[in-house]
């Protein structure tokens, strides 16, 4: 009956004489040295007697009340017990290997090494079927283990280790040969100390699963050090999106070049253990955004292409889970349920990890005045999550807790930005730029204790409500610095990628879009989850506030005459519609377009006549809103892709969109009105098209480049020539948002960029026990 609950860890090295603080034979530990793990209680044990006997052989009472021997005429405790005990033949002491191979097993990893919902499929498993190998639940054990646990856990007693003496030598060579403690790489120039830091904190995350194993025995020991380091990522497209794998030993972060120093190029997932320099992109990952762990550590989830998606990070394809237009988030509990934040505005679906039809598990709440639900984060039981409520009251924004078997949501605290559990007993969230953490019970549910400040100046986006940090189940906290990501900078760019100028200086600049006379430009500027439009005066350099509503309004675009600025705005409820307003900012805004469905307006065509907008359902879809005669809109793109950023050409023909039917987001061109007509014009995928004015170029972004194509078009066909890379950029858009805009002869572009890329990107700081020695 080898199991935890018959392993005690006894003393300061085992002795009487060692307890006491005498001396000792040198090889067990003193006062200060490792316990020694006693095997007790033999109430199963038999000498010369198969473990398994008859029907009249009844069990003793050898267990406390967890993890209870089971009963009946099968003598020990299911999960450790051998096939051939399960299967009624003779046991020896290859069974008892078996079963200690199980405990190894859970000790490294935290989970059983064989589990069922029911005592015949956990016998079936046992017979059956192996268990993921050590190695990709924690990465960081000697590798050696692998065969050591593997050959223990051997279905036929003869492929096991013979003997405990084999074990023991098995286990001696894997510590002798394992692979070096991982490091860190310093600067030449560091100091000792740091050094010594440095290195301690990479020996630390070695230790933190034995730290696990020593709380999870039941052992009070002296708590771990704190310790910290810097890892470089380059690059970081997203910057404050990081996430880090349950066990602390690796994380994702986005970036559109290798990070560290790794080979290759291009952007997506970047995954990178924290005892390795270099990161490695994450093939199929293209676009990504909002990416989260499984429970296993086995698969990250992800959006991009209007999708959520999971990736094996240990090798093999995307696999597309459930249209997600815009994610926002998600979260995975070990029960295979996924729940994740569908678009940027809306509430909180759930959906299996193996795929299938989303199902909404928060309502809004109109007196609330509820925004979006984003980001959740699952709580112990996996029953329960804490998610983030954007309001357009702010004073109802912050950290809720919700739950898969009811619609009703609570506030736990205020919060900027969004939260997350810190097992075992801790929320955290974002004061401003603060990172905050406060007592929290799982098992009831509640706060405790006051609030205090875990770490300064931590990047946050308030636009999308991300919070620049990730915390792992065994202590390791890693955040970016940086402070407020919603800062941004609008600066001219020529077609070779010179810098030419900035404007308006950092700012939460969003959605510029250049006058048609270039006199001036419109944007989204952010406070907190709130946005409002402003128009620039490019000749006085001076700006003016353009809405007031507390509710959000963005994506500005412009009348042909520059008269007029139509532009989206929730101030009604979550849902989108189009309003427009006089472009000097006098008279109240008009309701153009009101539907049940969000609206994002991309285009105004430079005839008057109609006005292009993206349509958020379950997928997102191009519509056309005449402004003359009913001005009924008409459906131009209604399929299930992902199609939005429509832009007509300047002679209004032709209309250029995004699309991801090939799999990734590409740009093409249609004829308008539809004709049936279509050109694919990117090649290595596009998203964000724009004309130049004379129609004859068109301009986009492949979240990394800038692209130009030549066209030209007769009255029914269109030709378009090769793309051509102008330059390299770290402006990051999407389906929905206008980063960018170029002016009529093609020879400028005004870029919405992070603030960061005016400068090095922050590394990503890890805290290793980082909740050690808090006084709350």
């Amino acid at each position: 009956d080898v199991k935890p609950g018959n392993i005690m860890l006894v003393g300061g090295g085992g002795s009487a004489e060692g307890r006491r603080g005498g001396p000792t034979d040198g090889r067990r530990g003193g006062p200060s040295g490792p316990p020694d793990a006693k095997l007790l209680d033999f109430g199963l044990a038999r000498s010369g007697v198969p473990a398994l006997a008859g029907s009249g052989f009844s069990m003793l009472p050898t267990t406390p009340p967890m993890n209870l021997t089971a009963q009946g005429t099968i003598l020990g405790t299911f999960q450790y017990m051998a096939p051939e005990q399960l299967e009624g033949q003779e046991a020896d002491a290859r069974t008892d290997i078996f079963a200690f191979g199980a405990v190894i097993y859970e000790m490294l990893t935290g989970r059983k090494a064989f589990e069922g919902k029911s005592q015949a499929t956990l016998i079936a498993a046992i017979v059956g079927s192996e268990p993921p190998p050590i190695s990709t639940l924690h990465p960081m054990a000697p590798p050696m283990l692998d065969d050591v646990v593997r050959t223990c856990l051997a279905k036929h007693p003869d492929a096991r280790w013979q003997s405990a003496a084999d074990v023991q030598h098995a286990l001696e060579l894997a510590a002798k040969y394992r692979t070096p403690a991982p490091g860190v790489v310093v600067p030449a120039k560091a100091g000792r100390r740091t050094r010594i830091a440095l290195t301690a904190g990479a020996v630390l995350v070695v230790s933190a699963a034995t730290v696990g194993t020593w709380l999870w025995l039941g052992r009070t020991t002296s708590p771990p050090a704190k310790v910290s380091f810097d890892l470089q990522t380059d690059n970081a497209t997203s910057p404050y999106q990081i996430a880090l794998s349950p066990d602390g030993a690796r994380f994702v972060s986005i970036a559109s070049a290798p990070q560290g120093g790794g080979g290759g190029g291009g952007g997506g997932l970047w995954l990178r253990r924290l005892d390795e320099v270099n990161a490695q992109l994450v093939a199929g990952t293209t676009g990504a955004q909002f990416p989260f762990w499984s429970p296993d550590g086995r698969f990250v989830g992800f959006f991009t292409a209007g999708k959520l998606n999971k990736i094996d990070v240990f090798g093999g394809p995307a696999q597309p889970l459930c249209d997600a237009p815009v994610g926002h988030g998600g979260t995975w509990n070990r029960d295979g349920v996924i729940v994740f934040a569908s678009s940027a505005n809306g509430p909180l679906f759930k959906v299996s990890a193996g795929g299938g039809i989303p199902v909404a598990i928060t309502d809004f709440d109109k007196l609330r005045g509820d925004i979006a639900h984003r980001h959740p984060r699952f709580l112990p039981d996996g029953q329960h999550f804490v998610f983030f409520l954007s309001s357009g009251k702010p004073e109802n924004s912050g950290v809720y807790l919700g739950s898969l078997d009811s619609k009703e949501t609570r506030r736990l605290v205020a919060s900027d930005a969004m939260g997350a559990f810190a097992p075992p007993n801790h929320l955290l969230f974002m004061r401003d730029t603060t990172l905050m953490g406060q007592r929290f019970s799982p098992n009831r549910l509640e706060l405790e204790g006051d609030p205090f400040p875990v770490a300064q100046n931590v990047g946050i986006n308030t636009a999308n409500s991300v919070s620049g940090f990730a915390v792992s189940d065994n202590g390791v906290l890693a955040f970016r610095p940086g402070g407020s990501g919603n800062d941004q900078l609008l600066r001219w760019l020529d077609r070779n990628g010179k810098a030419l100028g900035d404007l308006g200086g950092v700012a939460a600049h969003d959605n510029v879009a250049l006058a048609p006379d270039g006199r001036r430009f419109v944007e989204t500027r952010r406070d907190g989850q709130v946005g409002d439009i402003w128009v620039f005066d490019l000749a006085r350099g001076t700006s003016t506030r353009f809405t007031f509503d507390p509710a959000i309004d963005d994506n500005p675009i412009w009348s042909p005459d520059g008269s007029r600025i139509v532009f989206g705005s929730a101030r009604s409820g979550p849902v989108r519609n189009l309003y427009v307003k006089n472009a000097g900012g006098a008279g109240q805004e008009e309701l153009l377009l009101q539907t049940d469905s969000s609206k994002y307006p991309t285009d105004w065509s430079r005839d008057g006549k109609y006005i292009l907008y993206t349509e958020v359902k379950n997928s997102l879809d191009v519509w056309v809103l005449p402004l003359s005669g009913d001005k009924k809109p008409i459906p131009f793109l209604t399929t299930q892709f992902q199609e939005g950023r429509a832009r007509f050409s300047p002679d209004a023909r032709w209309i250029a969109y995004t699309s991801d039917e090939s799999g990734g987001s590409q740009i093409y061109v249609q004829s308008f009105p539809a004709s049936g007509g279509k050109w694919q014009i990117s090649t290595m995928g596009g998203l964000e098209p724009h004309w130049r004015g004379d129609g004859r170029e068109l301009f986009y972004t492949t979240n990394g480049a800038f692209w130009s194509v030549e066209v030209s078009a007769d009255s029914n066909t269109l030709k378009a020539g090769a793309p051509k890379k102008l330059f390299d950029t770290s402006l990051i858009t999407n389906f929905l948002t206008t980063r960018y805009d170029v002016t009529p002869d093609g020879q400028r572009f005004l870029l919405n960029l992070p603030s960061t890329t005016a400068a090095a990107t922050p590394p990503i700081r890890v805290v290793l026990n980082w909740a050690t020695g808090l006084r709350q």
